[in-house]
């Protein structure tokens, strides 16, 4: 099952149960409403903990492109940024 419908479906138990709670005038019917769900889902929880544990956060290098420029003869090439040429000086006091 995907993460997507693990997801939603343990949202809509989370969801009967509160709304168990909320109806419900006796808490001790509406508490074991809850824990039945929770343990009858408790399956689908697991799978969507692990999955989540599962998908890894990438590197920040692995957004980064290798380059493939390609070595010339040593000549400086033109420059392609419309700020070549700007030269910035700090003036101190």
């Amino acid at each position: 099952m995907e993460m997507k419908h693990l997801r939603e479906l343990l949202s809509i138990i989370d969801d009967a149960a509160t709304i168990a709670e909320q109806h419900d005038p006796n808490l001790e019917q509406s508490r074991r409403f809850r824990a039945g769900l929770e343990d009858i889902s408790s399956v689908h929880r697991e799978l969507y903990d692990q999955k989540r544990c599962d998908a890894k956060q990438l590197t920040i290098t692995s957004f980064f492109k290798r380059s493939n420029l390609i070595e010339t003869d040593g000549e400086p090439q033109p420059s392609t940024s419309k700020h070549a040429g700007i030269i910035i000086v700090s003036r101190q006091s």
